[in-house]
């Protein structure tokens, strides 16, 4: 990997966590599939500096013990929406329609790994209760906040890419 790959990997888990310690969330994102894959492995570090202690994750927490927790499914799922949308960019040359649904879908993924995380982890039985009540308390509340999060991720990328010339 090139000393230029590593600096943008770096700095885009550091906007991570500043991120996250503002509740804003916004992974980063961009035009192509090497920005894609970047901010894949930004993710990824991001997730491990959590890990080791580092209070990036929400009120300000940090620890293996957070990842484990009831919602630690919704932080790894993080890093399969990443590479969900890095996957889809890459294959379609991050058009507009694959960014789109490339959020999307990972905002989708995110949700489906953090609730079956949840259900299986903490809820002890699975069943339609099971499942609506964890949906109810960890996916219906941020659906709004979420989708606005996505469009200004994808506004600012939008506005970024097209500053730094590289195009939609």
């Amino acid at each position: 990997m090139e000393h230029r790959s590593r600096r943008c990997i770096a700095v885009s888990a550091l906007l991570l966590a500043a991120l996250s310690l503002a509740a804003c969330g916004a992974s980063p994102s961009g035009e192509g599939a090497g920005v894609a894959a970047r901010g894949t492995a930004a993710v990824a570090v991001y997730i491990a500096l959590g890990a080791t202690g580092l209070p990036v994750f929400s009120g300000l927490r940090g620890g293996v013990g957070v990842l484990a927790g009831m919602t630690g499914g919704y932080i790894l799922g993080f890093l399969f929406s990443a590479g969900f949308y890095w996957l889809l960019t890459s294959r379609i040359k991050d058009r507009l329609p694959a960014r789109i649904i490339g959020m999307a879908g990972g905002l989708l993924i995110c949700y489906v790994f953090g609730t079956a995380w949840f259900v299986v982890g903490y809820m002890k039985a699975v069943s339609i209760e099971t499942v609506a009540y964890a949906l109810s308390q960890c996916v219906f509340p941020f659906l709004l906040p979420d989708a606005v999060k996505l469009t200004l991720a994808f506004v600012v990328s939008s506005a970024i890419a097209k500053r730094i010339g590289r195009g939609s």
